[in-house]
């Protein structure tokens, strides 16, 4: 399985780091874990959508722990992003 990380670039959700799911014709099916489940997840227009291709070392780690998504390793795999996106700014 290949992690796809995006942020959201418009709509409420402006600056949201979500997973990607798959896509399906122009757009994104995305999850974050939390108001957007795997099972519930959000759909948005690839074109608002800015994918995220430096992972730090610790989400490639964790990537290759599952081989199917899941809401707690969705969150994990953004809170390990977002943390490592702050320490290092």
């Amino acid at each position: 399985m290949t992690l796809l990380m995006g942020r959201s670039l418009a709509g409420h959700d402006k600056g949201q780091v979500y997973v990607i799911l798959r896509e399906e014709g122009q757009n994104y099916i995305l999850a974050n874990g939390t108001n957007r489940s795997v099972l519930s997840p959000k759909r948005k227009n690839q074109k608002h959508i800015q994918l995220i291709k430096n992972f730090p070392e610790e989400v490639l780690d964790i990537s290759k722990e599952e081989n199917d998504y899941r809401d707690l390793w969705v969150k994990r795999v953004i809170r390990i992003y977002n943390d490592s996106v702050t320490h290092n700014s």
